[in-house]
């Protein structure tokens, strides 16, 4: 199998400044970052930990525009594409 492209960057300190203190919104933006540095990141975890950040308010938005990016929707597709 071919390696895994690397992830578009994910605007993590940005994201952690605005969750502060709710702690699952600190564990749901963790377990995203964990998820795109592990080396086996598969699409449908990527896509679970977005859906959950999306419903946190202060990050929203920040979220969708990273994910909505071209940048990440095309390393989302190659990660498909080589059966990640």
């Amino acid at each position: 199998m071919a390696d895994q492209p690397n992830p578009p960057q994910l605007p993590y300190d940005q994201l952690r400044s605005h969750v502060g203190d709710d702690p699952d919104a600190r564990q749901a933006l963790d377990a995203l970052h964990a998820t795109l540095t592990d080396p086996q990141a598969e699409r449908s975890n990527v896509e679970q930990h977005v859906g959950l950040l999306r419903t946190i308010p202060p990050i929203a938005a920040i979220i969708e525009n990273w994910y909505d990016s071209p940048a990440t929707q095309s390393w989302l597709k190659t990660l498909s594409d080589l059966g990640f």
